[in-house]
């Protein structure tokens, strides 16, 4: 990664021009934070932070930072609106190094923290896509959104994937004991994919 701005301005050569890429994380939550070591924040959060200061992707990326509640999908939709041409999700969970989520099931059908059978899925076609490249890199693609509100976002952006015929989305499980670089380096790679997949404008 590169520092700051200083009046320059380079863009990423394998990047294309046109509409900004979304990227979303959540707030810290849990009765816990704060008080276990390396719960502090949110590491969403976080691999945001180092984002937002890269320098290779001045003007490529917008960011939100979603409420760990209803109002995270209001914020999501609203900023999904603004018509990026893709959007990348992120979420914390504790159990996990990073992983690539390749589904996200219909928060209707779940009671509380249980999720009904019969649930309809949507399919991440992005994620399909980078799965290959992000096996070699040590992600796992293994199926694990839960059914929290980090599934119910994931079940919006698909939604408006499949509205705006397929604009790439797609949503990583980070987790906080893993290195914050590595990490972001992941990340920062399924961007440039994200990137490369969208068209550029005539």
């Amino acid at each position: 990664m590169t520092g700051p701005s200083r009046g320059l301005t380079i863009v990423l050569g394998a990047m294309a021009t046109g509409p900004s890429i979304l990227v979303t994380a959540f707030e810290p939550f849990g009765i816990v934070r704060g008080s276990v070591p390396g719960l502090r924040g949110n590491r969403s959060r976080d691999i945001l932070g180092l984002l937002r200061a890269d320098y290779d992707f001045v003007d490529q990326l917008t960011f939100e930072v979603l409420p760990v509640n209803a109002a995270a999908c209001t914020r999501l939709e609203d900023r999904l609106s603004e018509g990026p041409s893709g959007v990348l999700l992120m979420g914390e969970d504790l159990l996990s190094s990073i992983r690539l989520e390749p589904r996200a099931y219909d928060p209707d059908y779940q009671i509380g923290p249980l999720r009904l059978p019969g649930a309809r899925t949507r399919t991440s076609g992005f994620a399909t896509l980078i799965a290959p490249d992000m096996k070699v890199r040590g992600v796992s693609s293994a199926s694990g959104i839960g059914t929290y509100y980090c599934n119910r976002a994931y079940w919006d952006a698909l939604g408006w994937s499949e509205r705006m015929s397929g604009r790439p989305a797609v949503f990583f499980h980070v987790g906080p004991h893993s290195n914050l670089e590595w990490q972001c380096s992941v990340v920062r790679a399924a961007l440039v994919r994200m990137r490369r997949a969208v068209p550029v404008p005539a």
